[in-house]
């Protein structure tokens, strides 16, 4: 974790991390991945449908599954769904690491609402 990070996103890490989850920031997980010498990012964005780039374009900002339900019209609980299918869809454990696998090809691309 870095030391700019939001304090929604701390808040995310630290229940991730009672979860077991593991906590990278999404400039550490993109910087292992290159190191790695992969280019995940166009393969993953690829499994994408508009609607799922959309939310992804969202969470890549920070937007909390309520705000991304706000943006999108749609109930938090939906939202959340959309999340955790996504996640479960790009194979990732966390949203900082599907954002990481996704975020060169989604960054600008797409026009949330």
């Amino acid at each position: 974790m870095t030391r700019t990070i939001s304090d929604r996103a701390l808040v995310d890490a630290i229940r991730g991390i009672r979860a077991g989850e593991v906590a990278f920031s999404r400039a550490a997980l993109g910087a292992w991945l290159r190191k790695r010498g992969d280019d995940p990012s166009s393969a993953a964005a690829a499994k994408l449908t508009p609607r799922q780039r959309q939310i992804m374009a969202l969470a890549a900002r920070g937007a909390s599954d309520k705000e991304i339900g706000g943006v999108l019209g749609i109930s938090t609980a939906t939202a959340q769904k959309h999340v955790t299918n996504l996640l479960r869809r790009l194979g990732a454990p966390n949203r900082a690491a599907a954002v990481a696998m996704v975020s060169g090809h989604l960054i600008g691309s797409e026009r949330a609402g």
